[in-house]
């Protein structure tokens, strides 16, 4: 009855449109200098009160118990209040001050204000989104959640989000399927369950197949095989039953019952036939026994393979083991020197996996790596998919998008109710209806990137922009075409992890699993797939791998997406800007000159791009402005330079006394980690780095030659197969070039404390050089 409730409270407040945000930019961080103090105590004091109404409300005649005036209380108290303030000493102590403008180390910064109240307002009554029972508002929240992410991917969503609106069982589902998603505790977990889902997905119509055979029944049943070709399912041999499309495959259960071949079979026949009753050993001997015998097609399923780039983040590898195929059938595939996956080496690859007959679940693309911010050309690999169907060989492909999940709120068409969709009408930005993205031609159509300055700087009743708040910076202005691509491709994949946690500004634990398919998920439960009825999922929790989960989680992202609402007006507002920032930043490491040291970025320039680089780098962002907008060539060149998203990555060498680099890669080893150690948090000085980077190092043997061979060439660094250490910089500040009222760029300061640090390494690296040869 509580959950019905919460869940008709959400319902109506989606109906009525209720989802304008917040333009005021101002109120969604703490600030670097706690500039909203008083605001989130105000913010925490309502929510402390609030609950304590509704204790005193919910059972009034009842007693207390807790004696606030005896000594032993007033004792115990005090107790409580220095063991507090003890935690907060070692916590301001010892902590990362990761919402300075300083920091640039890791996928982190200030947390948004409306999620940390509402992280902490739902923590106090403490519900547990593993059943709908415990957790009547927080599973509500979380469907309204999931759909909010469901949009910003782009996948369809249904006219009442993820609230309702199933598919009626033998309904076409062809035409009416919407997508479904839950919260996770992060991303890694995300990862491992779409892993889960397509192993079971991909051995499921083998346990159909012995299900009808054994109980004589649907024999005539036919199935759509990858290549167009329709089949009797008792008649398929076992490759092509490894190679049925997703969509195929989740149809079956739904044609078993309009066809009323359900109603023959025992309750439990395709369960028993499962892997997940069998267990995959037991599973792949009784597939060899029905389809390989002894012969060469033998231990198929114990070959099934994830295919990812080498830059795949370690989830992956736990997942494999998890799922016990081991982390020799996770096969990498090598990146080039911008660190994607390379699409030549994953056809080769798939190649000849379909030639060895060596089924592949998924191939698994990241957007957004986590030390480049890579985003791999999925345009390519959904080809390559639609290239394979047509010979039978088909897999799931999965987008890795944790920490690029969030900018494609850059690229969406803001809601009808909100204030960004009022604001680009009013100002005659052009069409503003809800479209698709066709992914044809990225600068046709319908979309998010229409919010320009001008918009902005009319007025509204919420906020009046100051000066410095009145550029909005979208993918015109700050994207590169290529990634503006592979984000609108991103809603072709079936399904996707996304960390609210990340670049969503929320506390942890927030990941998310979004699936284009609401039927996948039903392949994770323990009993076998059941046709989708209308209604909801009040239990989410059976669909995932946790099964106690903070409710206070899903609360912290709702509320954070009421203010700072998933398009450009809000967080495609913040990313643009760290967008623009991170190519700000990038601009001024790659033109750094000396005569100590030399450096190069990951995307590699002509000397002629970074004359013109360094044309831009000391102009103020409206100056800046004005000159990407009258020139296109530095406007194009603005787009493309610097990552994917916002991690920059970059090495560096000394130079010796005779202004040659060094050739030895060892010694540069050691300059880029004396660099890291002295402006990171392990550095053992009197006061915080000027500014805090981290690094990392590349190993040719895991991610290929290409991209270490490009920065050692133009380190003038000798070839080897010695892995290469680097440093890198996320820049996740979205006030990083406008401080101050915007009047102070802070990116000289910042990459001033850099420039300083290599040089003071660099120069000791060649002192101890030379006295090693005196």
């Amino acid at each position: 009855m509580q959950f019905m409730r919460a869940l008709n409270q959400v319902r109506e407040q989606v109906t009525l449109g209720d989802n304008a945000g917040s333009e005021a930019m101002g109120t969604w961080f703490l600030g670097p200098v706690a500039e909203n103090e008083l605001l989130l105590l105000r913010l925490i004091t309502n929510a402390i009160r609030d609950h304590a109404e509704f204790r005193r409300d919910a059972y009034p005649g009842d007693p207390p118990w807790v004696d606030t005036s005896s000594p032993a209380y007033r004792q115990a108290a005090a107790r409580l209040e220095a063991e507090l303030h003890s935690l907060m000493e070692r916590l301001s102590e010892y902590s990362i001050p990761w919402y300075s403008y300083r920091y640039h180390a890791h996928m982190n910064w200030d947390n948004a204000l409306p999620a940390v109240a509402g992280y902490f307002g739902a923590m106090l009554y403490n519900q547990n989104n593993v059943a709908a029972e415990g957790s009547p508002v927080t599973t509500a929240l979380e469907l309204e959640v999931a759909a909010d992410l469901c949009r910003m991917v782009g996948f369809p969503v249904g006219p009442e989000g993820l609230l309702g609106g199933g598919n009626a069982a033998g309904a076409d589902t062809r035409a009416t399927v919407h997508s479904w998603s839950h919260i996770t505790c992060d991303g890694s977990v995300a990862n491992i369950e779409a892993m889960w889902a397509y192993r079971n997905l991909k051995l499921y119509p083998f346990a159909v197949q012995q299900a009808l055979e054994q109980c004589n029944c649907g024999l005539e049943f036919e199935v759509q095989l990858a290549s167009g070709a329709s089949r009797r399912l008792v008649e398929l041999d076992g490759w092509e039953l490894l190679n049925l499309t997703a969509d195929e495959t989740l149809d079956i259960p739904e044609r078993l019952a309009s066809a009323g071949i359900l109603d023959q079979l025992p309750a439990t026949a395709i369960d028993d036939h499962s892997v997940q009753y069998l267990g995959l050993g037991r599973y792949s001997r009784v597939f060899d026994r029905a389809h390989a015998g002894n012969g060469p097609a033998a231990g198929m399923i114990d070959r099934m393979a994830f295919l990812a780039p080498a830059s795949h983040h370690y989830s992956l590898p736990k997942g494999a083991t998890l799922l016990g195929l081991g982390k020799q059938n996770l096969r990498a595939i090598p990146i080039d020197a911008s660190a994607r996956m390379r699409l030549d080496a994953l056809r080769i690859a798939l190649d000849q996996c379909m030639k060895d007959r060596i089924p592949v679940a998924a191939v698994i693309a990241v957007i957004g790596s986590t030390q480049e911010s890579a985003v791999d050309p999925l345009d390519g690999i959904l080809q390559l998919r639609e290239e394979h169907r047509k010979q039978g060989f088909d897999y799931a492909i999965h987008a890795d998008a944790a920490w690029g999940g969030y900018f494609m709120s850059m690229l969406r068409t803001p809601r009808p109710d909100s204030r960004a969709f009022a604001l680009m009408s009013s100002a005659g930005a052009g069409p503003v209806a809800e479209a698709p993205i066709t992914g044809a031609d990225p600068t046709k159509g319908p979309r998010g990137a229409l919010l320009q300055m001008a918009l902005v700087r009319k007025r509204s009743d919420a906020h009046e922009p100051a000066a410095h708040e009145s550029v909005v910076f979208t993918p015109e202005m700050s994207m590169s075409p290529y990634t503006e691509t592979q984000l609108q491709q991103v809603q072709r994949v079936d399904s996707v992890t996304i960390d609210p946690h990340k670049a969503g500004y929320v506390p942890y634990p927030a990941g998310a699993l979004c699936y284009r398919d609401r039927r996948l998920p039903e392949m994770v439960r323990n009993t076998a797939p059941i046709v989708y009825h209308d209604g909801v999922h009040p239990t989410v929790g059976m669909f995932g791998i946790e099964g106690s989960r903070p409710g206070a989680a899903a609360a912290s992202v709702w509320l954070s997406h009421r203010i700072i609402r998933p398009d450009p007006g809000g967080y495609g507002r913040i990313l643009g800007r760290c967008l623009f920032n991170s190519k700000r930043l990038a601009g001024a490491i790659a033109t750094m000159q000396s005569k100590y040291f030399v450096i190069a970025t990951l995307q590699e320039l002509t000397a002629a791009e970074l004359q013109q680089l360094r044309s831009l780098v000391n102009l103020s962002n409206e100056t800046l402005w004005r000159r990407l907008q009258h020139d296109a060539v530095l406007n194009d060149l603005f787009r493309r330079f610097g990552s994917d998203l916002i991690i920059n990555t970059y090495a560096v060498n000394f130079l010796l006394d005779n202004g040659t680099p060094n050739r030895n890669p060892e010694h540069a080893n050691t300059l880029n980690d004396r660099v890291f150690r002295r402006l990171s948090l392990e550095y053992e000085g009197d006061a915080w780095p000027g500014m805090v980077i981290t690094g990392s190092e590349y190993d040719p043997a895991l991610t290929g030659r290409a991209i270490v061979d490009s920065l050692r060439r133009r380190l003038g660094i000798d070839r080897d197969d010695t892995p290469m250490r680097y440093l890198l910089s996320t820049t996740a500040n979205p006030w990083l070039t406008d401080a101050k009222g915007g009047r102070q760029n802070m990116v000289p300061l910042v990459v001033g404390h850099l420039r300083k640090a290599i040089e003071l390494e660099a120069k000791a690296i060649r002192k101890a050089i030379r006295n090693e040869l005196a």
